[in-house]
């Protein structure tokens, strides 16, 4: 993704205004109320190198930031409509790209109609930016959900053969201000023959909100998460077991280790990032090590936590001595009862004060 990222081109941009929904209860009693319909583009909007410029550094900040996470086409939703528009435009662009103009117009409108279908009047309603882009012979799109305040309008305008646009300079002073933000942004981009995706909710701090991040996730694009949070934590948990298990940390720095991964696992915070953790919780000059383990053990950089799978195993420590004694019991006990003291001669001196309760 990063190397997707550092050569990034955008190439244009296409806008449409999908509204905020109204509820059941507001239609009932305002049957002669006109529903608002989405606003469609018919062309692409006017950008010059500054434009591009912002939103390219926007893809990339987000993008590229510890707060993405990995998505993939969810097969078994094959029928959902914004999925289909996204594999016809990565089909479309194998023989061409960039894509014909009617051709992007049509697959961005497609999705737009597909956003304003599924939503409901819990969802907000936003503009949704496209952005084709590519790096070298891979290329991609960026799709950006921007809300707005109630009542914020932005400029529409009709091209001298009467198609609707929008201008983008007057998008770009929006996201810039209080009255509306950036809160939904997902790039696709083509990898082989794949299509990879990455997702950044900045509203939600990603995925804190399920209800939200299933509605965009699965309802809207047709995608799921790459891998399930359970897996992940579980990846991350032995992958971090074995690297404290591997040589390269003095007998104190496990113990601090595997106490700061109880703490990170445990902790009130919805995601787990393995360089933050390793630049917080390991001695400076370890990161590199770690982060190659954590590459070998296929660990995802950030991913949601959800530490179902290793409930038992994070509850209970067990060290094992060079002498071929092991001491065994959970994290509260252990530090209830035993003293773990670094010795200058490399070895620790462990003190445990308890009552005996059985002999085998």
């Amino acid at each position: 993704m990063k190397d997707f990222l550092k050569g990034l081109s955008v190439d244009n941009l296409v806008v449409h205004d999908v509204p905020k929904k109204f509820t059941q209860k507001f239609i009932k009693e305002n049957p002669k109320a006109q529903l608002d319909e989405p606003v469609l583009s018919d062309v692409p909007s006017t950008v010059d190198s500054d434009l591009i410029r912002f939103f390219h550094d926007k893809i990339s900040s987000t993008i590229g930031s510890s707060s993405a996470f990995e998505i993939e086409l969810d097969s078994t939703l094959a029928d959902n409509k914004t999925q289909q528009a996204i594999q016809r435009f990565f089909n479309l662009g194998e023989t061409s790209f960039p894509l014909p103009e009617y051709s992007l117009i049509g697959i961005t409108q497609d999705i737009a109609k597909s956003l304003h279908e599924v939503q409901t009047a819990v969802n907000p309603g936003g503009i949704l930016l496209f952005i084709p882009c590519h790096n070298k012979n891979r290329f991609g799109i960026a799709i950006l959900k921007v809300e707005r305040e109630d009542g914020v309008r932005i400029l529409k305008g009709t091209t001298a053969q009467g198609k609707t646009t929008f201008n983008a300079q007057h998008i770009k002073d929006l996201m810039l201000t209080k009255t509306t933000r950036l809160f939904k942004i997902v790039l696709f981009y083509r990898s082989n023959n794949d299509i990879i995706g990455f997702v950044c909710d900045q509203q939600q701090g990603v995925l804190k909100n399920r209800e939200v991040a299933n509605f965009f996730l699965t309802d809207f694009l047709g995608c799921k998460l790459k891998e399930e949070p359970h897996v992940s934590t579980k990846r991350f948990f032995e992958a971090v077991t074995m690297y404290i298990n591997s040589g390269d940390l003095t007998d104190s720095e496990k113990i601090d280790v595997r106490t700061h991964l109880v703490s990170e696992l445990t902790n009130n915070l919805i995601s787990v990032n393995a360089l933050d953790f390793s630049q917080r919780c390991l001695p400076g000059n370890k990161t590199q090590h770690f982060m190659e383990a954590m590459k070998k053990g296929e660990v995802p950089g950030r991913f949601p936590k959800d530490i179902q799978l290793i409930k038992e195993s994070i509850r209970k420590i067990k060290y094992e001595l060079e002498s071929g004694i092991r001491i065994t019991g959970t994290e509260e006990a252990i530090k209830k009862n035993l003293t773990i003291e670094s010795r200058e001669d490399g070895r620790t001196r462990f003190e445990l004060i308890d009552r005996i309760k059985r002999v085998e």
